[in-house]
């Protein structure tokens, strides 16, 4: 990643995006903030440990989308 990222076009804002999509039903909002979803909370724990974060949305009948910021420092 680091070698990746130093040799990147103009515009690098310091993060790498990741993001999934898939066209399911979509996650529950209720789901989002369920205590009981451990995948979630972990993913989100995971994110912040680097300094980055989570976000996950989802709209019925059209999928959901998990994106994931994480800062990255870049060698000179």
């Amino acid at each position: 990643m680091s070698n990746a990222c130093s040799h990147t076009c103009p515009g690098y804002t310091g993060h790498l995006k990741l993001q999934v999509r898939d066209n399911g039903g979509g996650i529950r909002k209720s789901k989002l903030s369920d205590p009981q979803s451990l995948g979630l909370l972990g993913m989100r724990e995971r994110a912040m440990l680097v300094g980055g974060n989570l976000v996950i949305a989802g709209a019925r009948g059209k999928g959901t989308t998990v994106t994931v910021r994480i800062p990255v420092e870049t060698s000179s």
